[in-house]
């Protein structure tokens, strides 16, 4: 992301004119190039909630990591005049339909897009000194990727920011949401987050020593991971009886 392409967001959101209400929401959502049988789409919960915490929050230098069919990015856009910076290499899997999305809903002139790995997308915006009131991390989900996410948002995000962390029904997100929860006291989990999302506010400094750390692998979430994946496995005959409670739960 260069200067000039941040300059041009931040002048399109200056003549952005739209309210951020949920009629406009509706109206950007509505327009979505997104079928029902599209991979791994934000939920319409989720997309009003992402909008509501950034409306309501007044959060206007927004970041997402991994932008998939758009949807997500279309809430966050819709719910500021600020510009969106979007990191993902992967577009051209989803047929390039996010950018096109986020272009249909007519957000196009406020998107910064980064093609990059966020591993490598990610330091550069810290060594530019980029800030940041909101990010939203849902790209790789190894375990090490998304913590590497998670640590860079930390660096780039202002105290009084939000980060969420989408897809907590897989392991590897459901450990770093562990990991913050119990290593970094200067995040809060926010209540209220539909259950795919796990929500955390930045309310001051890390202040930990350089030997400081607290497990967060414990051995309940050992014991319930591995028993959800042996009930959902073809082992057992509550397989599709777990898998309808977890897709209910999700929605």
């Amino acid at each position: 992301m260069t200067r000039s392409e941040l300059a041009r967001a931040e002048d399109a959101a200056k003549r952005a004119t739209d309210g951020q209400s949920p009629s406009a929401l509706d109206h950007a959502l509505s327009r979505l190039d997104i079928d029902p049988d599209d991979p791994s789409p934000v939920s319409d919960a989720e997309a009003r909630f992402l909008f509501r915490l950034v409306r309501d929050h007044g959060c206007r230098r927004t970041l997402e990591v991994g932008c998939g069919l758009g949807k997500s990015a279309v809430a966050i856009m819709s719910a500021t005049d600020g510009p969106h910076t979007v990191i993902d290499p992967y577009q051209d899997n989803y047929g390039r339909r996010g950018i096109a999305n986020i272009d249909r809903s007519g957000l196009g002139e406020r998107l910064v897009f980064v093609p990059e790995l966020s591993c490598l997308a990610l330091p550069k915006l810290v060594e530019s000194g980029a800030r940041f009131d909101f990010v939203f991390i849902d790209g790789s989900h190894r375990f090490d990727d998304v913590l590497l996410d998670f640590c860079y948002a930390d660096l780039l995000l202002d105290s009084g920011g939000y980060v969420v962390l989408d897809d907590l029904w897989m392991r590897t997100v459901r450990l770093v949401v562990s990991f913050v929860r119990r290593n970094r006291k200067d995040y809060s989990l926010v209540s209220g987050a539909p259950r795919g999302l796990a929500v955390f506010r930045k309310t001051g400094t890390d202040r930990r020593d350089g030997m400081f750390h607290r497990e967060f692998y414990t051995p309940r979430s050992f014991a319930s991971h591995h028993l959800l994946v042996w009930l959902s496995s073809g082992q057992s005959p509550m397989r599709s009886a777990v898998r309808a409670i977890k897709s209910a739960l999700l929605r």
